[in-house]
């Protein structure tokens, strides 16, 4: 187990130091300098962002999949010994990737699966996520025609959540980082309640309609000042697939305004967007088209939100600061307590 473990967590290892070099380079290219740089990164590695935070997910996830693969690898020692010849491939999720959805039910023998690539081996879509059995091909004790599904319950949205729900409803988010909110006192508990309500919101959505959240120190105490003492910060976890990173230490605009390089970043025509916020102004106004456009735009191209990231040091009230815009309130939580 510990050969398992030690080879998956060195390739774990390897690829970090591919993507801080790449990111290092990137920064030098811009003009940032090496104390910059370093400030930059250390304030990642104590808040877990996302170069260190993604590290330690990789880390954990590598951990957990090292200790599946090191049983599977026992079980089928043992049947072996026991004169087993030929192993049956069965799939245990509920949606299998394709690569594995096709071998379920397929016999052969061992020397035929290490050939052809085992559960966790790397050869299909999920990789070392897999959690695919070979067992006896002579095993009738379950009906192996269709997936074995694991029995562990679904953790569905609530408003607000303890931090043992929320951590079991957001395991498969891209972050997993608990977040701030600074609104008024008078909204939390309605938001604990029944979510957050931004149909009509008149402020707020240079980024975009949506939930607006950081993790940033001076950004949080910027926007609880301008709610003069009536300001009040909740602590929430996200569940996210995809999100669109515009990191300001690395990006730049390229002679575009900052949204448009953004739209562009995300493949996004900016003729379309000017089409389509030409279209809602009469209905939304000018700032409400703006954000509309921008936000269903980004969504169409499968992003949850948008991060941004500023350069340490250089708070900016235009930018609003290093922070997250969740489109959907509903892949937003609230923490009690």
């Amino acid at each position: 187990m510990s050969i398992v473990l030690g080879n998956q967590l060195s390739n774990v290892a390897a690829q970090t130091t591919l993507d801080l070099q790449g990111i290092i380079t990137s920064m030098r290219s811009s003009g940032m300098t090496d104390s910059a740089i370093s400030a930059t990164l250390m304030s990642d590695l104590t808040t877990g962002g996302r170069i260190f935070g993604n590290y330690r997910n990789q880390v954990k996830n590598t951990v957990k999949s090292g200790v599946s693969m090191a049983g599977s690898n026992g079980s089928e020692g043992r049947f072996l010994d026991q004169g087993v010849k030929e192993f049956q491939w069965v799939t245990v999720s509920a949606k299998p990737c394709p690569d594995c959805e096709r071998r379920l039910g397929e016999t052969g023998t061992m020397e035929y699966w290490r050939t052809v690539g085992k559960p966790q081996s790397g050869f299909s879509v999920c990789q070392q996520s897999c959690q695919c059995q070979l067992i006896a091909a002579d095993y009738k004790g379950e009906n192996l025609d269709k997936p074995l599904v694991r029995g562990e319950k679904k953790s569905k949205w609530k408003p607000a959540m303890t931090l043992k729900e929320a951590e079991r409803w957001n395991k498969n988010s891209i972050i997993r980082e608990t977040y701030s909110h600074v609104t008024e006192y008078s909204y939390v508990r309605l938001i604990m309640k029944d979510g957050f309500n931004i149909s009509g919101r008149k402020f707020g959505k240079t980024w975009g309609n949506g939930v607006y959240l950081s993790n940033n120190r001076e950004v949080l105490n910027y926007y609880k000042k301008g709610f003069y003492g009536k300001g009040k910060e909740i602590q929430l976890k996200i569940n996210v697939k995809k999100l669109l990173r515009w990191d300001m230490n690395v990006d730049t605009t390229q002679g575009y305004t900052m949204k448009n390089a953004i739209l562009r970043k995300a493949g996004v025509n900016i003729e379309d967007y000017n089409k389509l916020t030409d279209s809602l102004k009469q209905r939304l106004g000018v700032s409400g088209a703006d954000a509309e456009a921008f936000t269903r735009l980004l969504k169409a191209k499968g992003y949850d939100g948008l991060e941004i990231i500023q350069k340490a040091g250089e708070f900016n009230i235009n930018i609003g600061g290093s922070q997250i815009v969740i489109f959907d309130p509903k892949n937003i939580s609230v923490l009690r307590g």
